[in-house]
């Protein structure tokens, strides 16, 4: 209990300093959260490191600017991964607005041929990744929020800016949508 107090009081101490223009709490602060915001913009970016780092570094700049509009009616990892969320979805209507027609698909290659099961393994991997970058956005963002970030509906809901039941029943909705699309792949 003691540690989850201190956190809450680090956490706290750390957004006012970054408030006032503290750069090191602000890093502290972004350190936190990183892997998340990284995760939600490689899923996001349909896999793409390169974009993902772009993108992600994108929000932590966008962060950075609005911190002193921050007004602390969500966590700030929430606050964080909607601004990431906006971020990615600009880019890509940018991106689909210049290019219609072009996808790009990278190449990947298993890192060891030596063992069969370790190949397979890695085929489904990428068989599931692409079926979950076959989703529409909003589906997506669902999928990854909940079952890869492992977020909380409440999180959820104020990072997609939706009622908690509804992100549960779209939530739901995606999942069934992902079942058929493996199913249709014969992965399921």
């Amino acid at each position: 209990m003691f540690f989850a107090v201190f956190n809450d009081n680090r956490i706290d101490l750390l957004i006012k300093k970054a408030k006032k223009g503290d750069e090191a709490a602000f890093c502290n602060l972004i350190g936190d959260i990183e892997p998340f915001v990284f995760n939600l913009a490689l899923r996001m970016m349909n896999g793409n490191r390169q974009d993902a780092e772009d993108m992600a570094q994108e929000a932590f700049l966008r962060v950075y600017k609005s911190m002193s509009g921050y007004k602390e009616n969500s966590s700030f990892k929430t606050w964080a991964l909607r601004i990431c969320k906006n971020v990615c979805l600009d880019e890509l209507r940018r991106r689909q607005s210049r290019i219609s027609d072009t996808l790009e698909i990278p190449e990947t290659v298993p890192d060891s041929f030596s063992v069969q099961d370790e190949v397979l393994a890695g085929e489904r991997r990428r068989a599931l990744e692409k079926a979950v970058d076959s989703l529409e956005e909003r589906t997506k963002t669902l999928i990854v929020l909940r079952d890869i970030n492992g977020m909380s509906y409440k999180d959820i809901a104020e990072v997609m800016d939706m009622e908690i039941g509804t992100v549960k029943s779209a939530i739901n909705r995606s999942r069934k949508k992902l079942r058929e699309i493996l199913e249709e792949q014969n992965l399921i």
